[in-house]
């Protein structure tokens, strides 16, 4: 558990210091976590929902009595108020590991995806009551880079487009700078901008600066950028510890995308990370494989074009306390994305994956 990011003694400064979140600690199958409590006041009273990110365990094939139990006891702890709305756990345990290019390109491998999550979702349903769900920090898949070759290798494996925009973007006269301290209000500018178009979060200004502040000042943390005439045109904050880099937060300057400075960025990041000694970059949330209408599809396509490894986990569940409130939940976080839910039409039928 110590080496995970999400359970990590980084993680937890992040959310209780620099987001002041509260924090509780819970046990699921004798491993010990903390998550996150999350609360709104609406019409005089505070709803409450749980989150605990990271729990490495699931039998997709056999009912756990054992898990049923648990399940139980979080009722019992955590469902005590009205307030309480309900608890999610994001099972990270890996379904399996695949190159990214092809999961990209394999239509029949997204459809096998689709109908395996479907048949899967509707176990948690009928075995534990569990109903899936979906957060853009806690997403069941992700693609992983490996730096611990030599930075050639590494480069073979983007692909075609990856590589032209990369060398666009070297004509442009870019710089790679590590910021330290300066005007933070031309990041918030340029993360503004690009997160309102895109119906991302954006945090405040102070908690920007506190987030910055802890990461630079305990060294377990960068922020990268790519300048054109001393102006910003991408930046990163990336996470690094135990010789891993993982990707936090990063946006692009408008003005300057048709320069591709973002993918140049990404390439020096990998660059740097393996003359460092790191052995991956952890680009974190991307969209369900198949899902072409998800509303991150287009940050997907962007950090697909690096290749290497796509990793598909069990994903998110929520064990609901209170029905009425929770379809409300979900109806306004619906509406707060600007997009309208899509059901896939799948088909109840076993689809085992491929391998490649």
């Amino acid at each position: 558990m110590t080496h995970t990011f999400y359970q990590s003694d980084i993680r937890r400064e992040i959310n209780q210091s620099v987001y002041q979140k509260p924090l509780f600690e819970c046990s699921f199958l004798w491993e010990q976590y903390f998550g996150t409590i999350k609360t709104q006041k609406r019409l005089g009273k505070e709803l409450r929902w749980y989150m605990v990110q990271w729990v490495e365990w699931i039998d997709g094939e056999r009912k756990s009595s054992m898990f049923v139990d648990e399940l139980e006891h979080i009722k019992r702890d955590y469902g005590k108020s009205r307030g309480d709305i309900f608890f999610q756990v994001w099972i990270i345990q890996e379904h399996g590991t695949y190159e990214t290019l092809f999961t990209k390109k394999d239509k029949e491998f997204q459809q096998q995806c689709l109908v395996n999550k479907g048949l899967q979702d509707e176990r948690m349903r009928v075995d534990y009551g569990l109903v899936p769900s979906w957060r853009e920090h806690m997403p069941d898949t992700t693609i992983i880079l490996d730096l611990s070759s030599w930075i050639q290798a590494t480069r073979s494996w983007y692909s075609k487009s990856c590589k032209r925009y990369i060398n666009k973007a070297k004509k442009e006269d870019l710089s790679f700078v590590e910021w330290e301290k300066g005007d933070i209000e031309s990041f918030r500018h340029v993360w503004y901008t690009m997160s309102y178009d895109k119906w991302f979060s954006v945090v405040s200004r102070e908690t920007f600066v506190s987030l910055m502040d802890y990461l630079i000042s305990s060294g377990n943390g960068l922020l990268l950028l790519a300048k054109k005439w001393k102006k910003i045109v991408a930046w990163s904050v990336v996470i690094q510890r135990w010789k891993k880099l993982i990707y936090l937060y990063g946006a692009t300057d408008r003005s300057f995308w048709a320069i591709w400075g973002h993918y140049w960025l990404t390439d020096q990041i990998m660059k740097r990370g393996a003359d460092h000694g790191y052995v991956s970059y952890d680009l974190l949330w991307t969209a369900p494989v198949g899902n072409d209408h998800h509303y991150l599809s287009w940050v997907t396509r962007f950090k697909q074009s690096f290749g290497w490894s796509t990793i598909l986990s069990v994903g998110n569940y929520d064990l609901v306390f209170n029905s009425l409130l929770y379809r409300t939940f979900q109806f306004v976080k619906t509406r707060k994305l600007g997009k309208k839910v899509v059901k896939e039409d799948i088909v109840p039928q076993k689809a085992p994956l491929p391998t490649k």
